[in-house]
């Protein structure tokens, strides 16, 4: 059973590295998926993209994996991948940026909150950009594996459960131009050329416009395996993973992933149960359905919808059950400290 935790690293260096890795171990965990790239930059001095402000000379990704060697702990690289919204970054690239249906760059007007400046999967230099970045973390650091996040399109459509935090999003499953991406040039011009049509002129009624959806599916996914080859070159022993959408078919539906079909090594979905208006049980199911896919899962739980022992041990039980390899918990550190203790609790019982 794998017993994997994302792993927030400003929030940790205000914790404190060693007493941060001894609460992971403790608790029962064995994989740190360490966050080295956020949406605003890298946490430390990469040559390839910008580094998160006050982070340029960082040692601390260092730090951290060798506390975690000290511990027995394998580190995973997290990398927040194409959601980018460095200030400097954005200025200097703003037509490598998605565009939604109505002309407006997420760079300029990014949908739902502030931070949402996503880049565009189907842009070559946008395509040599994150692959570089991933090749950069693979030589640079000694690690067991890299980690892909925000690997799709903005949401199409939000969770159930969150549509109501945000006006101009529809309440039901419904595509709405201000959320529709990418109408970019490039994907115009190259989905045209393909079929002779420009995607601006596709209804949503229309059977053309379910094709150019899955054109844009397929461009993630391209993505995806020329930077998975790309890492298996640097070292064929690093393990490639990525957190996704909870189910193939919602991850399909709302955010352009069809991760059964990528050819990583795991996948860490994002079983975030309130965020749909489910329950615990839902857990199991959103599992059954990706192993159905042959797809090896360690199902992600959010701690922090967690409300006792019971739950925690609830969640990791539903999970195992239904064919899960092992457990993804977000986040360290947790916002309620007692969570951990839960969890060392529910592997014991496991």
């Amino acid at each position: 059973m794998r017993r994997r935790i994302w792993v927030n690293l400003s929030a940790l260096l205000e914790k404190g590295i060693e007493e941060g890795v001894k609460d992971i171990s403790s608790a029962g965990f064995e994989e740190l998926l360490l966050l080295v790239s956020s949406g605003d930059g890298a946490f430390f001095n990469s040559h390839v993209r910008p580094s998160k402000p006050g982070y340029r000379a960082s040692s601390s990704v260092e730090e951290v994996i060798k506390e975690a060697r000290k511990a027995g702990l394998k580190v995973h690289a997290w990398i927040v991948t194409l959601k980018f919204s460095n200030e400097d970054f954005v200025k200097k690239h703003p037509g490598w940026y998605v565009v939604n249906r109505l002309g407006e760059s997420s760079a300029e007007r990014p949908p739902y909150v502030k931070h949402y400046k996503w880049l565009c999967p189907r842009k070559p230099g946008v395509v040599e950009f994150v692959e570089n970045f991933f090749v950069e973390v693979a030589s640079e650091f000694d690690l067991d594996g890299l980690h892909f996040d925000y690997i799709r399109l903005p949401d199409i459509i939000l969770p159930k459960g969150l549509r109501a935090k945000y006006p101009e999003a529809p309440r039901r499953e419904s595509y709405v131009p201000r959320f529709d991406f990418c109408y970019c040039s490039s994907c115009r011009r190259l989905f045209e050329s393909e079929t002779g049509v420009d995607p601006m002129e596709i209804g949503y009624e229309d059977p053309l416009y379910q094709r150019f959806f899955r054109w844009r599916v397929d461009g993630v996914s391209r993505l995806v395996e020329k930077v998975y080859k790309a890492v298996k070159d640097v070292d064929a022993g690093l393990e490639v993973s990525a957190a996704v959408f909870p189910t193939p078919s919602i991850a399909y539906r709302y955010v352009f992933q069809n991760w059964p079909e990528w050819p990583l090594d795991l996948y860490d979905p994002m079983i975030y149960h309130r965020y749909y208006e489910k329950d615990i049980e839902w857990i199991g199911e959103a599992v059954r359905e990706a192993v159905s896919m042959n797809a090896p899962v360690s199902a992600g739980i959010f701690l922090g919808f967690m409300e006792g022992p019971e739950d925690v041990y609830r969640a990791f039980k539903l999970a195992m059950d239904n064919g899960a390899e092992g457990i993804t918990v977000f986040v360290y550190p947790p916002r309620k400290p007692e969570s951990m203790e839960w969890v060392r609790e529910a592997f014991k019982q496991l």
